[in-house]
């Protein structure tokens, strides 16, 4: 507000870079010259002799003991694909992707496995951590491309398997997973909680990611009042349960829902807590949870890949997303034929 110079410093995430700043200040402590020495510096030999640094022998140790861990669990597979997975802050948190579909599909199998009855799927895309795969490209014009996860020869893995390494990444804080029961009115209230802060620019962590059903909604509309279609695909049928923005037929029928403990809690404000009858089971210990503790939502994943072999799905544009359909983008055909 004084017009006084401020520098904004960043760099990227999780250890790829290190940021370096050297900066003067004059006698009033206002910045007066960054260094051009000042940048980000990429975490590898290259980045090491650009700044004249010496690795620190204990750096180095911890760092050697890490990455036989690293690639131990990157040698571990569970299937493998043949797409990038999408799980990009961007886009897993306000459209349909790939990755969302895989895991929602996931933890619906495996809950299946537990309560039969279970007929939908849904987290939030905020859960997602990160992709699984790679991107290439991007330089001197070059377009970037997303691949498959790139082979780790050291640790015995192949291209395009997907490793516990590559789970663990994406699905991070790795929560158990919930079974509720909820009306045709309750779920139609919780899809329109998922999707009440979507607008141009936001990255809403609550935006879901779905299984065994479907729905559209306008962004354009006020929240609360964005969903016109939604169809539940049962074992014996597609039940409509939202047609032109109304629920259908008796809003106090059912249906069993499997979703992330952490939302279940009411977490990114959901309103789990507030079902009339939820019927709650948990299939994860509230505490103590791994990789392979049955009933959280990595060991869903590492299951289902197993049994699915190879993932080919790609991943679509929101025009073409199809359940999830963004009307902005493309037009409604959820209920299509019913």
């Amino acid at each position: 507000a004084s017009g006084q110079p401020v520098a904004v410093v960043n760099t990227g995430s999780n250890y790829r870079y290190v940021g370096r700043l050297v900066v003067s200040f004059d006698a009033n402590g206002v910045i007066a010259r960054i260094d051009p020495v000042s940048g980000a510096y990429a975490t590898d030999d290259q980045g090491v002799a650009a700044v004249r640094g010496t690795p620190n022998p204990d750096v180095v140790r911890v760092a050697n003991e890490i990455g036989n861990i690293i690639r131990t669990k990157d040698g571990r597979t569970f299937g493998s694909t043949t797409q990038f997975l999408n799980g990009l802050r961007a886009e897993v948190r306000t459209e349909e992707t790939n990755l969302g579909n895989l895991t929602a599909d996931a933890n619906l199998a495996y809950a299946r496995t537990v309560d039969p009855s279970t007929v939908i799927s849904l987290k939030n895309g905020g859960g997602i951590r990160a992709p699984i795969g790679a991107t290439t490209g991007g330089g001197g014009g070059e377009p970037v491309r997303r691949i498959p996860p790139v082979a780790n020869p050291e640790a015995g893995k192949q291209s395009g398997q997907i490793s516990q390494l590559d789970i663990e990444t994406a699905l991070a804080f790795n929560n158990g997973l919930s079974l509720l029961t909820v009306t045709a009115e309750e779920l139609k209230q919780i899809v329109e909680h998922g999707v009440a802060q979507t607008q141009p620019g936001a990255t809403p962590g609550r935006f879901p990611q779905i299984g065994g059903f479907a729905f559209s909604f306008d962004p354009s509309r006020p929240p609360g009042s964005r969903v016109l279609s939604l169809r539940v695909d049962t074992p014996t049928g597609r039940d409509v349960v939202v047609r032109n923005g109304q629920v259908q037929g008796d809003p106090r029928r059912t249906f069993r829902l499997v979703t992330l403990d952490f939302l279940a809690n009411g977490g990114d404000d959901y309103p789990f807590p507030r079902l009339s009858n939820p019927n709650r089971v948990n299939l994860a210990p509230s505490s103590g949870i791994t990789f392979d503790t049955p009933g959280s939502e990595q060991d869903a994943l590492a299951r289902y890949l197993r049994q699915i072999g190879v993932f080919t799905e790609p991943d679509t544009p929101p025009a073409q997303d199809t359940r999830i359909q963004n009307l902005s983008a493309r037009p409604d055909t959820v209920l299509q034929g019913l």
